[in-house]
């Protein structure tokens, strides 16, 4: 579910861009009157749009380790990814979410031990 999410992510974030791109070049092109207000009104919406699908603020895999969880950052991240896989690693280790895991896989083999006998 987590690649889905960020291939979709990619996805929008990729039309995004490709909106703005066609309308900047009908804006340059001298069309209509009403295509350049149309233009001029969508390019906030769609930058606010491109700004929060951001494939780079969204950066970071997170892995199970033997012992806690390990946060990837792809490889070919610039400045922006890195700091979004620290900051969800970071959010990770405030929540607990490695005593969380670990009491919940407790739990469930426990459950899958009394089921078994």
């Amino acid at each position: 579910v987590h690649y889905l999410g960020f291939y979709h992510i990619l996805t929008w974030y990729g039309f995004s861009v490709w909106m703005l791109f066609v309308k900047e070049k009908d804006y340059r092109k001298g069309g209509s009157f009403f295509s350049m207000v149309a233009a001029l009104l969508a390019r906030a919406s769609l930058k606010r749009l491109q700004r929060k699908i951001d494939p780079r603020r969204v950066n970071g895999g997170v892995f199970l380790g033997l012992n806690h969880t390990v946060i990837k950052s792809h490889g070919g991240a610039d400045a922006t990814g890195v700091a979004a896989a620290l900051n969800l690693a970071y959010r990770l280790a405030q929540s607990g979410f490695s005593d969380k895991l670990a009491a919940r896989v407790a739990s469930a083999a426990a459950l899958a031990q009394d089921t078994t006998q």
